[in-house]
């Protein structure tokens, strides 16, 4: 048979059933990284499915029990029974495993095959096509979302990485969120964000997709961040400025929830960047804004792309109404791992200080990965406007005669 078309190893089925009955105390182990489609075999499907039952009934995997069981469900085979007993053992069983997996998925690509040409005589073939490709990237193999147990030794130790560490820490390679009430300064806060990052990495690129503003307005403000707050005149920063309407990612139809197709287009136009920041969430968004389901499945998307990727992404994300608390589904803020609440600063009579209006209170509100600790505080002041007189605060001469407030 040719290699490029096998679809199955049966005596790798075989074997990796053998090795369960000989060593049923690994089934826990073994059954996180193997599903039932997995074997091509249906009578092997059906030896896996009466272990599976066994275990959830605490009876043993042994031949007498997954008889009984087997012919309890009427799936019993005396011959394809002996086969399996009579295959050898295998000792490290997960690259039998994972050979299944790529067995599983050309079978689930051929099949896919008919569908594909079904796509071509659609009235908008490239769109069916699409919605096949974010079928298969969410239905290939259960090994990618399953977990994958190791040994703490054999586990390489590494600290979580931040930019920005000496202005506001955020995490490398995850989702962190930034909240603040309307006309705090959000858009102010994160343009500043990609100008220092570039700043510091050179060689590292940033695109901001600012659906709220015209792109023309936040180049403005970029330009007067890098002038009258961070005094900087390095040219050529790698950022890159997007105000286009947003797609929205998630399709509503009852209780189900799918991934739009425009989700494999949009990783395309992230993949050059390495902090991605994208203002508001709730445009990208597309499902219940309340609905945890709804929000857990969104932000999964982008979790996992970040840490597969090696992405940095920050969300906007309205606040409360009268707080700079995070709106909707708690599951937005749960799923980041880092937040941020951008306010106006306040004297001892809660009212604006008007002394600091080019200054904003930055709260840690979420930290699961200690940027506390880099901040030795949950609460900094920062600047985010150029000021009426930059000697004032910072030591810099005076460059505008005003300040610069809004979103």
């Amino acid at each position: 048979m040719n290699d490029e078309l096998e679809i199955y190893n049966i005596p790798f089925e075989r074997s990796i059933l053998s090795s369960i009955i000989f060593n049923p105390s690994d089934f826990t182990y073994i059954s996180n990284q193997l599903s039932r489609e997995y074997f091509y075999l249906v009578a092997h499907q059906n030896i896996y499915t009466a272990m599976i039952n066994l275990t959830a009934m605490d009876k043993p995997i042994d031949e007498e029990f997954l008889r009984s069981e087997l012919n309890r469900i009427g799936q019993f085979d005396e011959r394809v029974m002996i086969e399996v007993l009579t295959a050898n053992p295998i000792a490290s069983i997960t690259p039998y495993i994972q050979e299944l997996a790529k067995y599983k998925d050309r079978r689930t690509l051929l099949g896919l095959s008919t569908q594909f040409k079904k796509a071509a005589q659609a009235e908008d073939p490239i769109n069916a096509a699409k919605e096949l490709i974010v079928a298969l990237e969410e239905g290939m193999s259960i090994d990618r979302r399953l977990p994958h147990p190791t040994n703490h030794e054999e586990i390489e130790e590494k600290e979580v990485e931040f930019i920005l560490k000496d202005w506001l820490p955020i995490p490398r390679n995850t989702v962190s969120l930034v909240t603040a009430p309307g006309g705090s300064g959000k858009t102010w806060t994160v343009l500043q964000i990609a100008a220092r990052f570039c700043i510091q990495n050179k060689t590292s690129r940033a695109f901001l997709w600012l659906s709220e503003d015209p792109k023309t307005l936040s180049k403005s403000r970029l330009n007067k961040i890098l002038s009258g707050v961070l005094e900087n005149s390095i040219p050529n920063l790698k950022i890159d400025i997007a105000d286009d309407a947003t797609p929205h990612l998630l399709n509503i139809i009852g209780n189900k929830v799918t991934t739009d197709p425009i989700w494999h287009d949009m990783k395309k136009v992230f993949d050059p960047y390495d902090l991605i920041i994208l203002d508001p969430l709730i445009a990208f968004f597309g499902g219940d804004e309340n609905n945890n389901g709804h929000a857990r499945f969104f932000m999964q998307l982008f979790t996992e792309y970040a840490g597969k990727n090696e992405k940095t992404i920050v969300f906007i994300h309205h606040s409360t109404k009268g707080t700079a608390g995070s709106r909707g589904a708690g599951a937005i803020v749960d799923a980041a791992r880092l937040h941020y609440e951008v306010d106006r600063i306040r004297n001892k009579d809660k009212e604006i200080d008007e002394s600091k209006l080019h200054m904003r209170l930055v709260r840690l509100a979420k930290d699961n990965y200690n940027a506390g600790a880099i901040l030795k505080s949950n609460e900094v002041e920062r600047q985010i406007f150029p000021s009426k007189d930059n000697s004032t605060t910072s030591g810099r001469s005076e460059r505008f005669n005003s300040v610069f407030i809004g979103d």
